[in-house]
């Protein structure tokens, strides 16, 4: 529901205050009409989608479920069995507040105060980043792709020993550890 709603605000979420909030507060109010709308269109106690599927399960009850079965022979309505959260009376409490509209910029009163600047822009020192802000619970957690700081220690094959590897052993006579050549 949250990334529902966040795709529906998409538009208004780079703007200023005011204007996002009108944003959503017009986004709601269209809403409730459009959901008000739909709910008055039903032609059952419960949604069409959820009728749908009662009207299958009444089809196919004879084979698959005896209870079903049951309840048709019985001459009950299996609306009755239904959880109320997909009744058509709940669809209309969800739906039924209303957001007024209100005056918009044009016919706020007037005041003698200065008018209200954006705050000036300072273009930040340093490279921006990139990465996202970690929470203080949170721990970056790096891939086989990523660098660690702590760099891993060369050793020598033939040696075992640090700072060196296999091509400049004294040992094998590859090279010597003053970066001088000792092939001819």
């Amino acid at each position: 529901m949250c990334e529902a709603f966040n795709k529906a605000i998409l538009q208004a979420r780079d703007k200023p205050v005011i204007t996002l909030m009108e944003m959503i507060r017009n986004y709601i109010m269209k809403r409730l009409v459009r959901k008000r709308a739909e709910v008055e269109k039903w032609n059952h106690d419960i949604g069409p989608n959820v009728f749908k599927v009662v009207e299958r399960l009444k089809l196919e009850s004879s084979i698959y479920h005896p209870e079903y079965s049951a309840l048709l022979s019985s001459n009950r309505d299996l609306i009755d069995y239904i959880h109320n959260k997909y009744k058509k009376e709940n669809f209309i409490k969800a739906y039924a507040p209303v957001i007024y509209g209100i005056n918009g910029p044009m016919m706020w009163p007037k005041t003698n105060d200065k008018p209200l600047k954006c705050p000036l822009f300072k273009k930040q020192r340093g490279r921006p980043t990139k990465a996202r802000a970690l929470q203080a619970d949170e721990v970056r957690v790096g891939g086989k792709t990523k660098f660690r700081r702590n760099y891993v220690v060369v050793r020598c094959s033939m040696c075992k020993q640090k700072e060196h590897n296999k091509s400049t052993c004294e040992r094998r006579g590859g090279g010597n550890l003053d970066g001088s050549e000792t092939r001819q």
